[in-house]
């Protein structure tokens, strides 16, 4: 009976550990990533196993396992980031399509694309790259990596740029803002 004991101990605390483990990445995590709490439970787990087989008996530790469970979260959430500005991507594929379907929307698009992009060719080489990659959804910091340029220099150059497209925009009697 104690064996039996032990064992329904043992089921009880593992069982209650994933339960604890699944309340607090489905707490944490957001929205667009919910579908993968399985996949980041388990990964949990495998690690907290990993930690037991290590430490040659259960871990039981709060602090550890809260710790184990971020360490985790935060580490699916680096992976899957872009997995947001997927989902608003392919919204924008479908808008755009929409829109092609409108051929003087369209036309209207490109002319003006041509015409931002001639204003931009008349700027420095470092400006255009600068201002060219942000435009792109680059960030700062992305950006300053690529070039290899300070920050200060690439977030000046991309002020500055955008500054006198703006103006040149509006010199053509187009409204637009960045």
């Amino acid at each position: 009976m104690g064996t039996n004991s032990a064992a329904m101990k043992k089921d009880y605390s593992e069982k209650s550990r994933s339960q604890w483990i699944r309340s607090f990445v489905n707490n944490r995590l957001p929205n667009f990533l919910s579908e993968y709490v399985d996949d980041i439970c388990q990964e949990i787990m495998i690690k907290l196993i990993r930690a037991d087989a290590r430490q040659g008996e259960k871990v039981m530790n709060f602090g550890y396992i809260k710790q184990t469970s971020m360490s985790v979260i935060i580490d699916f959430m680096r992976k899957h980031k872009n997995s947001q500005h997927n989902v608003s991507y392919d919204n924008q594929l479908h808008d755009e399509q929409n829109e092609l379907d409108n051929p003087e929307q369209h036309t209207h698009q490109q002319k003006l694309l041509q015409i931002v992009h001639e204003i931009i060719m008349t700027f420095p080489k470092r400006c255009q790259d600068s201002l060219l990659l942000y435009l792109r959804g680059m960030k700062i910091n992305e950006i300053v990596e690529l070039t290899g340029n300070k920050k200060s220099t690439v977030r000046n150059d991309i002020y500055r740029s955008k500054e006198k497209l703006l103006n040149a925009l509006n010199n053509q009697g187009i409204q637009y803002e960045i």
